[in-house]
């Protein structure tokens, strides 16, 4: 279903994300950061424990139930996450202050356990009763990157794949922490079993960086609003280069400054409190990288610079534009081999949605997501930006079901696993004579997306405007949601997703 922009409220909304046009394209599911030492995880939930440098689960060797069983790396279940119970740990409080015992899910009384209360470098992990004994607890210490080190009790040595290995069936060490990827773990939450490419749901609203006088406001935002990730928009290129800036910054990349504060600050803040943070590209009236670097190569190093300089593990492409020859493709081809360089990285797509789902050609979000396929993306979320539907007293949360469902028909039809994210438009709609989405269709939308698996991703536009500064609206406000509220209400109802 096609939609049309006014050029005024494009103007006037620089690069909305999802305004006036359709969107859609978001995923999900990554672990989020914990706080610097001594950290609080969540105790008695089943975790896979990624590493960073392999992309590979840490694994009970063959589903093992007794004493001395190896504790090695295997490949996910699932890829990027696994549903099996050998694959799965859960956290519980140990003896010492601040340190945890490991147990696997397949058999919940094996532990982590070091070999004969081994202290030196090599000795190896296997599992064991668990007897409250320094060799059996751990602390979880936040790298700041959603990754995190884990340091035994007994041994302050470090949880640690020998000599970085990247091959199955490593049985796992520890040896003196040394910072590298090797060491570097993160939690998944397992898939409740749908099969379809993602690990959990997730409530991740955006916040455009265009809104703010500066970048220090962004953590006190999202504290604010509850939510436990956000996705920042937009990088788009700066001058028609092959680069991307952030808005109001005075030049392109290695440059960040936005206001007095550098996006590099914020968002280490946000992530040092626990907030997944996905950084997303394009908008309505913006571009992506793709559109201007002239290879696929190119384009990757210019992803590549998000990721080396915030350490985010969640890439967002919000396609609400006009594409150039090439560049879907280039795009794609660009991602895979970013997701190959970059074990774990989510990628999502932001693209229109109608109640037909996506609109087929070139734009229209149909030739996005095969391209993706026979790139050999793992596209993990296609995001509908479920809003403007153009009609008269229409229903959204019906129109939204529709369209959903319509998606995830045209996402298997393409050959791809990617799960259903739905951001929506809180308050007035950019239609003519506007709608409302209300706070009663945001649970609506709660609660149908809780009972359709298929949907992993809620979000909307944005958190800026989650108050209601400007009730009876009949425009779409960039600083508030034009219905009657408390501040960051939608919020309060989306975060329980």
């Amino acid at each position: 279903m096609s939609r049309t922009c006014n050029f005024a409220t494009l103007v006037g909304q620089k690069h909305s994300i999802l305004r006036c046009s359709l969107f859609l394209a978001i995923v999900f599911l990554m672990p989020l950061t914990l706080m610097h030492a001594q950290n609080t995880l969540t105790t008695g939930t089943p975790y896979n424990i990624v590493n960073e440098n392999s992309g590979s689960c840490v694994d009970d060797t063959a589903s093992g139930t007794a004493n001395g069983t190896a504790v090695q790396q295997w490949a996910c279940g699932e890829g990027t996450y696994s549903t099996q119970p050998n694959q799965q740990w859960e956290f519980e409080n140990g003896t010492a202050s601040g340190y945890y015992y490991v147990a696997n899910v397949n058999a919940p009384a094996e532990t982590w356990n070091v070999t004969g209360n081994g202290t030196t470098n090599g000795s190896l992990i296997q599992t064991w009763t668990y007897a409250g004994n320094p060799n059996e607890e751990w602390e979880a210490v936040s790298l700041g990157n959603g990754y995190y080190k884990f340091v035994g009790q007994g041994s302050g040595l470090c949880l640690d794949t020998p000599s970085a290995s990247t091959a199955n069936g490593v049985h796992l060490d520890i040896y003196t922490c040394n910072g590298t990827a090797a060491q570097a773990f993160k939690l998944v939450t397992p898939s409740s079993g749908t099969g379809t490419g993602t690990a959990t749901n997730l409530f991740a609203p955006f916040e455009y960086v265009g809104d703010l006088g500066d970048a220090n406001q962004i953590p006190g935002i999202v504290s604010a609003s509850g939510a436990k990730a956000v996705i920042l928009a937009f990088l788009d290129p700066d001058n028609n280069g092959c680069n991307l800036i952030w808005p109001g910054a005075s030049g392109p990349l290695p440059n960040d400054t936005v206001g007095s504060t550098s996006m590099g600050t914020a968002i280490a803040d946000l992530q040092a409190a626990g907030v997944t943070v996905a950084l997303s590209q394009g908008g309505a009236g913006g571009q992506e990288a793709a559109a201007y670097c002239s290879t696929a190569a190119a384009t990757q190093a210019v992803y590549q610079q998000l990721i080396t300089k915030y350490h985010v593990n969640w890439l967002d492409f919000d396609v609400e534009y006009s594409e150039t020859s090439g560049q879907s493709v280039r795009r794609a081809q660009a991602l895979a081999a970013l997701q190959a360089a970059n074990p774990g990285l989510i990628i999502s797509y932001t693209l229109p949605l109608g109640p037909g789902g996506l609109d087929p050609g070139t734009g229209g979000g149909l030739t996005d997501i095969t391209d993706a396929k026979a790139a050999g993306l793992n596209l993990n979320i296609v995001n509908g930006m479920a809003m403007d539907f153009g009609g008269t007293n229409e229903n959204q949360p019906e129109l939204s079901e529709e369209g959903a469902a319509a998606l995830k028909s045209q996402i298997q039809s393409a050959g791809l696993t990617s799960t259903v994210g739905l951001t929506f438009l809180p308050g007035t709609s950019d239609d003519t004579p506007p709608n409302y989405f209300t706070l009663a269709n945001a649970t609506t939308m709660l609660n149908w997306a809780e009972t359709n698996k298929y949907v992993t991703l809620l979000s909307f536009w944005e958190l800026n405007r989650d108050n209601g500064g400007c009730p009876g609206s009949t425009v779409d406000e960039d600083t508030c949601s034009g219905v009657s509220q408390s501040s960051y209400e939608f919020s309060s109802i989306f975060r329980t997703f």
